[in-house]
């Protein structure tokens, strides 16, 4: 008597409140659609939630050998037109991509009201550029000396201004390629 007057308070509550039902088809927005591309790499696309789309371009590793997939992630914010880009790595061309909020520890860049470059550790960025690049060697400097795990330098910078140039969809074109996206 008592699971059934609990069963039947559930429903109630459920049918009440039907916000607080959990969505099992929430993380659709987050579903990446996946197509290889001419040069052996992958180029997958989020539908996004009306606020933000991710697209993600990714290589077979060679660097480390691992086998595993090296990628550039562009995440563009369409409320502020912010777009953000970093490297990543996945043991598989991952099905969801839920990059819109994170921020990717090591070295990045971004758009927002001009160009930037950034390090970030723990989620939070300890240093921000918004002047001359920074060199390759000054990335692997900082992050040695301030113990920073993550992604190291890539040609971030250029990478961005040709998505901004064009659209996030430019990130599956032979204007990005491997070598644009550093040591992998």
């Amino acid at each position: 008597m008592r699971i059934a007057s609990i069963a039947v308070l559930c429903l109630g509550l459920t049918a009440c409140f039907p916000d607080t039902v959990v969505n099992r088809d929430e993380l659709t927005d987050y579903k990446v659609e996946w197509r290889e591309l001419a040069d052996g790499s992958h180029f997958g696309e989020t539908g996004g939630s009306g606020e933000f789309a991710t697209v993600l371009r990714c290589w077979d590793g060679q660097a480390d050998y691992s086998g595993r997939k090296q990628c550039l992630a562009a995440t563009k914010h369409y409320t502020t037109g912010s777009v953000k880009l970093a490297q990543v790595t996945f043991d598989e061309l991952p099905a969801t991509a839920l990059l819109s909020g994170s921020t990717t520890d090591g070295y990045g860049c971004g758009s927002l009201m001009g160009s930037y470059e950034e390090i970030v550790q723990g989620g939070e960025p300890l240093v921000i550029n918004r002047a001359v690049p920074w060199s390759p060697r000054f990335v692997l400097s900082y992050m040695t000396e301030n113990e920073v795990s993550g992604s190291s330098w890539f040609e971030c910078l250029p990478t961005l201004r040709s998505i901004n140039q064009g659209s996030l969809a430019t990130m599956g074109t032979s204007s990005i390629t491997r070598e644009m996206a550093g040591a992998i």
